[in-house]
């Protein structure tokens, strides 16, 4: 300080003497006409409601200030004025002039005003220097110092008004164009030109001052409150250091350095020392000063290498202090941005340079920076009134689509330059200049920009990190609060289908994020610019097919495993469910209309040629999973599916490195295995699966046994011919012997197999087969079978009209089935069933409700069902499931369906076939040990639980018949 302190002295020694006033306001004589210069240094002036740098004072007298409002009235530092008489469209004139100076107006008209007192001109700074070049300096200032080296601090590093005296009596000052130019000799001044007499005590002031702020400077460090590096840019590269006390800092520039690990730290060079040490060996409070490394800006200038680390890590060191030196993305579309560190988002009341599209303000401080009112632009946005409302991965096959996420307005108008987005690790001003964004407006961030399309698009270099069904965390903040949306880390929404990304994941506060459902940009699905539909909610998907063990391809193993889900084609909307070994992970898929069967499949394999929905390789573990579906995304209502176990494999008979794929079956059998063949040649016979398509699998029956107790298995097969004979495989384990269809002991804990080659010779696959344990002290009686080609799923025996009892049956299987060929029986008798136009030609069935239904249908098609009511019954009352599109049937020749059925009878549907019936369905057990009665009151009726397959009395449900 003391060498600061003795150059001051010596400096100001070798200047020409005045006896001028010492004051803070050092002024010409006032003549009324002659232009008035004032220079200020150590003052903080009064706020002026004035923008710019010209105020109309009075009707005849005009100012012009070195700095721009509201940056003069608190500038610390060295700073003038000055004050002349104008005419109104002099006035007019010199507004017109300095708009041209900072490319604010389009007229390329050459600035020349001239007065008696006064006069002003446009010209480049090479230019004066030439002309100046012959002429002698008497006294000059220029920001930092004054033409005899004394050296002013200042609080704003920014360009400012220069003032030259010269030998005879005249002076200049030269007020510089916010518009940079990359070379300094380009760049533009407004020259004033007065008649100046009177020497101005200037370096006076400044070495007053100096020395009181001198005395009282503390050691400090200073803060980084911006940096920038672009070569794209005119602004090039800064850094920008902040004293935020309200102290006066010498601070210590030989301990600040560069370092990029702990073991490569770069110093700066002497030179570079030596020249912040003259110049900023002092820093005002609440001060900005600036290095770059270009001349167009104020501030020193420094090595490009040294500056070159900017925005790439590391941090700056000094002394034991590190500042982080941030990554970040300077320029984001064709804006450009500075990192800063104090101040989040572009809401710098004046934007200083008209350079580009930037939200720059070097050597401004923005902690608080200076404020003006301005009633056309709307308040700040909130975060709480931002709303994300879809996001979109992007696509590279078969068409690009750019990387996008939309947000929404819920609030009122207002300005988006206060906000930051945050992705993937990145942070990303909003805008760079004031932005209105309208009540219910949507804005889009996006990787690129959508040429053609009606949309608000911020374009930012979105990180191109590849997150797959899941939504990484996106953050909307300002300086007060922070919003963030995300997936859970095992939450998966799944956009894409064979491999290519095909839907955005759209969001709702109630659904959270969801598949965006169809839309016109098929086979894309986003809605950019306006709020997705919301999608129905599935319930009921039937989990049909799964192989967890991988798949085999020509020999090799290969990693795929899949899910088959089976619905009905016109469902659509969107489904969620869980896999749950060691974690739980959810999935929630879009089900298109049409289709049948939903496959998701791992994204690596060849064995899954139908269309598919993939998912990420890590989701399908070959462990022990809980499968369950919710009703909801947002996990509500679950409901366990089936529990996958890799010992199945042994109970089926298979080792553990089998690689075929499960069916889960209603209980009581759990599941079944693929078919041999099932799969394409390439892959069958060492694995099999039917994804995408009809099951083909291996009937499987599964006997339940209590304790570890031996029992007697009694075969009936229930066909036309019940002493036909054949071999059946009855598999524990290693343990296999053959059966003839008679009583044969086996051991415990059985899965019992039919052998494939076996089956079509001995049973007719559309029948009803039954499997029992007799009774004996160490079994329970338990009954199993498997499902025919039809299904009795409601029946009504005893409604307030006794003639109005009806039956519901449906054909489950996946071929038609002739009505003329079905049979019923109740147990003392049996009819025929026909169409009920067949029976009743001439009459029309009559419904309380209106309904209406197929009356003279003579197949009943997969998927159909159908009513078989009482010949004599009228104004039926059928439940609500009811469809126009069920089959209305009764008996061809009866008075009543069988002998009319009762509360306790068994009810049976046989398919007759040349002479032989064949039991399809059955509803109560006649004839065996697990027979069963369910109890109904008048006008209840009996209904088949989802799932279930009628084998016990708790798979039914009882309703109310409304009558």
């Amino acid at each position: 300080m003391k060498g600061i302190l003795l150059i001051i002295l010596v400096l100001l020694s070798c200047r020409p003497s005045s006896q001028a006033d010492l004051s803070a306001y050092l002024r010409l004589a006032e003549f009324p006409q002659d232009p008035k210069f004032q220079f200020e240094y150590g003052n903080i002036s009064e706020p002026n409601e004035r923008k710019g740098r010209i105020q109309r004072i009075s009707n005849q007298q005009t100012c012009l200030y070195s700095m721009p409002s509201p940056f003069f009235e608190s500038e610390l530092g060295g700073k003038f004025s000055i004050c002349f008489v104008t005419t109104e469209e002099e006035f007019n004139s010199l507004v017109s002039a300095f708009q041209k100076l900072d490319g604010l107006a389009t007229e390329s008209s050459i600035i020349s005003i001239q007065n008696a007192k006064w006069s002003l001109s446009e010209i480049k700074q090479s230019q004066w220097k030439k002309e100046m070049a012959d002429r002698e300096l008497f006294l000059s200032w220029q920001a930092r110092e004054s033409s005899h080296g004394l050296v002013s601090y200042e609080r704003y590093t920014i360009p400012k008004a220069e003032f030259y005296q010269w030998q005879d009596k005249r002076c200049d000052l030269l007020f510089p164009s916010y518009v940079l130019n990359r070379s300094q000799s380009t760049n533009r001044f407004l020259r004033f030109q007065f008649s100046c007499a009177e020497s101005f005590p200037i370096e006076e002031r400044i070495l007053e001052m100096n020395l009181k702020w001198l005395q009282i400077c503390k050691p400090g460090n200073l803060d980084i409150t911006e940096s920038f590096r672009s070569s794209e840019s005119v602004f090039s590269r800064f850094l920008e250091f902040t004293n935020s006390t309200d102290e006066f800092l010498c601070p210590g520039w030989e301990e600040f350095a560069f370092q990029k690990d702990p073991t490569n730290t770069s110093s700066l060079s002497p030179l570079e020392q030596n020249l912040l040490q003259k110049y900023y060996g002092l820093v005002l409070p609440k001060a900005s000063l600036l290095v770059s490394d270009q001349e167009n800006l104020p501030g020193l200038v420094f090595s490009f290498t040294f500056l070159e680390q900017i925005g790439k890590g590391g941090a700056w060191k000094w002394g034991d202090s590190l500042l982080p030196n941030a990554t970040f993305h300077f320029k984001q579309g064709n804006e450009f941005f500075s990192f800063q560190s104090q101040s989040p988002g572009c809401q710098t009341p004046i934007h200083l340079f008209q350079n580009e599209n930037h939200c720059l303000s070097p050597g401004l401080f923005q902690t608080n920076p200076p404020k003006f009112i301005d009633t056309k632009t709307p308040a700040l946005c909130e975060v709480g009134q931002i709303e994300l409302t879809e996001y979109f991965p992007g696509s590279e096959s078969p068409v690009i689509w750019p990387k996008f996420i939309e947000f929404q307005n819920l609030g009122p108008d207002c300005n988006l330059s206060s906000l930051y987005l945050q992705y993937q690790g990145d942070l990303f001003p909003l805008s760079s200049r004031q932005r209105e964004l309208k009540r219910g407006g949507f804005f889009l961030v996006s990787q690129e920009a959508w040429l053609g399309w009606n949309l608000f698009v911020i374009e930012k270099p979105l990180s191109r990190k590849r997150s797959v069904d899941q939504v990484p965390e996106i953050s909307i903040l300002d300086a007060k609060e922070k919003k963030i949306w995300k997936t859970e880390i095992d939450q998966y929404v799944l956009l894409r289908y064979n491999l290519a990304q095909r839907r955005s994941a759209a969001y709702d506060g109630s659904f959270g994020f969801f598949p965006h459902p169809p839309e016109v940009t098929y086979p894309y699905h986003f809605s950019p610019g306006y709020l997705a539909p919301m999608p129905s909610l599935l319930k009921d998907l039937e989990l049909s097919e799964l192989l967890f063990a991988g798949t085999m391809a020509n020999g090799v193993s290969q990693p795929e495993r899949f899910l088959e889900w089976k619905s009905n084609p016109n469902a659509e909307g969107i489904f969620t469910f869980s896999l749950q070994d060691s974690k739980e992970k959810t999935f929630t898929f879009y089900k298109a209309k049409s289709e049948r069967f939903t496959v998701l499949r791992t994204e690596t394999g060849q064995c899954v040629l139908s269309d598919f929905i993939p998912v990420p390789e890590s989701s399908f573990t070959n462990q022990n999973t809980l499968i369950s579906a919710y009703s909801h995304p947002k996990k509500l209502n679950k409901r366990e599916i089936f529990r996958y176990d890799t010992n199945l494999y042994l109970e089926g008979g298979y080792s553990l490195s089998s690689r075929i794929s499960l069916h889960p079956e209603p209980s009581p059998f759990g599941y079944s295995f693929s078919a041999p063949g099932s799969f394409p040649n390439v892959c069958s016979p060492g694995s099999e699966g039917t994804p995408g398509r009809e099951n083909q699998k291996l009937p499987q029956l599964v006997v339940t046994e209590r304790d570890s107790g031996r029992g007697q298995i009694a075969l009936e097969y229930l066909l036309s011919n019940p002493t036909s004979t054949g071999s059946f495989q009855f598999t524990d384990q290693s343990i296999y012997a053959v059966a003839h269809p008679t009583q044969q002991i086996l051991g415990e804990h059985l899965s019992l197999r039919f052998d494939p080659n076996q089956l079509p010779t001995n049973f007719d696959e559309r029948g009803l087969l039954f499997l029992q344990w007799e009774e004996t002290p160490y079994t329970q009686k338990s009954l199993v079978h498997k499902l025919g080609s039809l299904q009795i799923r409601a029946v009504a025996p005893q409604p307030k009209n006794a003639q109005n009892e009806w039956i519901y049956f449906c054909n489950t299987g996946v071929s038609p089935i002739s009505i003329l060929d079905l049979v019923v029986k109740d147990e003392s008798a049996e009819d025929k069933i026909v169409p009920y136009h067949v029976r009743f030609p001439q009459s029309q069935a009559p419904f309380t409700n209106g309904q209406s239904f197929h009356t003279n249908l003579s197949d009943l098609q997969a998927g159909q069902c159908a009513f078989l009511v009482d010949p004599d019954g009228s104004y039926w009352n059928l439940p609500d499931f009811a469809s126009p599109n069920d089959a209305f049937l009764t008996v061809e020749t009866s008075q009543t369906i069988g002998n009319g059925i009762s509360l306790s009878e068994t009810v049976r549907l046989f398919l007759r076939e040349s002479a032989q019936d064949i039991l399809v369905s059955s509803y109560g057990l006649y004839g065996t040990f697990s027979e069963f009665h369910i109890t109904l009151s008048t006008s209840e009726y009996a209904v088949l639980k989802p799932n279930r397959i009628g084998g016990h009395m708790f798979d039914y449900e009882i309703r109310k018949i409304a009558e």
